[in-house]
């Protein structure tokens, strides 16, 4: 099975939540042999839709439900085992892990196949390859710059690489026994399923990038810094099969998503503070107390007065900038971008 390519991800109320996940997978099968789809949701809209897909595509579909107990203290923790769930099922040698709101364009998907045979020899060696990610923010025109220009992708299918929280952030709350993450992972990492230890990557993105990327995060919008950014993306971009990532384009869908699961799974997986008027959007409100109109006020702000922000913490008004990406959306998006401007 050495030519085979998985690709593989996971769903959760996907249709409530608004994802672009039929997009998604029709993307993957653009260069996959096959698709692996974990299915948690709690309402049976969204598997309703997998079935529908799998009639569709036949065979390249693979497709499993299993029940999760998304109400659990420690849910967060579930993101990686489910993902670990999906990894399990797939069948190829090299495995590309998506989130069900990301993309590969159209006219990059045929560079993944010659892309994997020129690294085959380093991932026997380093056994997970990075690939660029365009993170939008809102529907301006804006990337950011505020989180890794990259995300791990490509993989080997071994027994060893697993999904889940490094030893050295897991933590087991002393009075319950149960296990959480400290500050610092998603429950997604590819660790070791022996040590735990988390697993490096081959990386694109040289040290002093990563280091003018930094400082290109609040330096001036208009000087150089910023401007050798954005020519140094963009030509990554052109060069290599990117991932386009729409979990920020519409930040007003975005808050109602973190109203409807995100916040509370931040805080099950870190063990954090569970009153509801911890809110990291409107901080002393209950998600109750939060109009439509006061989500649509938020998300415009967000959208024109900064370039990203990674809500762990409240939005006080800081400017970050953002960069421009001279690639096209994929094709493939442009019913639903239509839907969401």
């Amino acid at each position: 099975m050495s030519s085979v390519i998985s690709g593989y991800t996971t769903l959760k109320d996907a249709i409530e939540m608004d994802y672009p996940f039929t997009q998604s997978i029709a993307s993957m099968l653009d260069f996959c042999d096959e698709v692996c789809v974990l299915d948690s949701s709690t309402k049976e809209d969204t598997w309703q839709v997998l079935l529908d897909l799998q009639k569709k595509y036949g065979g390249r579909l693979k497709i499993h439900h299993e029940n999760i107990d998304w109400s659990a203290p420690n849910h967060g923790i579930f993101d990686g085992k489910t993902k670990q769930l999906a990894r399990e099922m797939c069948r190829g040698q090299y495995l590309f892990q998506f989130d069900c709101d990301e993309i590969i364009h159209e006219e990059q998907a045929n560079l993944i196949r010659p892309m994997i045979a020129s690294v085959s020899e380093e991932l026997r060696k380093t056994p997970i390859l990075a690939l660029p990610v365009v993170e939008y923010w809102g529907r301006l025109g804006k990337t950011r710059i505020d989180v890794n220009l990259w995300k791990w992708r490509i993989s080997l299918r071994t027994k060893d690489i697993v999904h889940g929280i490094p030893i050295e952030l897991r933590h087991t709350d002393p009075v319950t026994g149960l296990e959480y993450s400290k500050p610092g992972s998603d429950s997604c990492d590819y660790i070791s399923r022996a040590t735990g230890e988390r697993y490096s990557c081959i990386s694109f993105v040289p040290r002093e990038i990563d280091v003018l990327r930094l400082h290109s995060i609040t330096c001036d919008p208009f000087g150089d810094e910023i401007k050798q950014m954005e020519i140094w993306f963009n030509a990554a971009v052109r060069q290599l099969p990117t991932i386009h990532h729409y979990s920020w384009f519409n930040i007003e869908r975005k808050i109602k998503q973190y109203k409807l699961f995100w916040t509370g799974f931040w805080k099950a997986l870190y063990n954090l503070n569970r009153d509801e008027r911890d809110n990291p959007f409107f901080p002393g409100k209950l998600w109750s107390e939060v109009t439509p109109e006061m989500i649509k006020e938020l998300a415009f702000k967000l959208e024109t007065e900064t370039g990203g922000h990674i809500f762990h913490k409240p939005w006080t008004g800081e400017k970050t900038n953002s960069v421009r990406i001279f690639q096209s959306h994929p094709k493939i998006m442009n019913e639903w971008i239509k839907a969401h401007i």
